[in-house]
């Protein structure tokens, strides 16, 4: 799955153009690489994302086959590291 669909379908970012913007910012890394919103991730890869006040991370345990998950379901796609 393409990061920038992950980050919206996951629920860590609010949109897909949100999750595109951040990407064009160069703020998301994935296994500690800058990466560009067409590129895949796949399962034990971690995400991270650098904001102004705080870095935040994620491990993916699970790529969802739905297009948006339920806010009670996340911990079965991703775990905050």
């Amino acid at each position: 799955m393409r990061i920038d669909k992950f980050l919206s379908t996951c629920n860590i970012t609010k949109s897909r153009s949100i999750a595109i913007d951040m990407l064009n910012e160069k703020v998301v890394y994935v296994n500690e690489k800058q990466v560009k919103k067409a590129s895949k991730v796949k399962v034990g890869d971690t995400i991270k994302i650098v904001f102004i006040s705080q870095t935040k991370s994620y491990k993916i345990l699970e790529i969802p086959t739905i297009n948006s998950v339920k806010k009670d379901d996340i911990g079965t796609y991703i775990k905050t590291i």
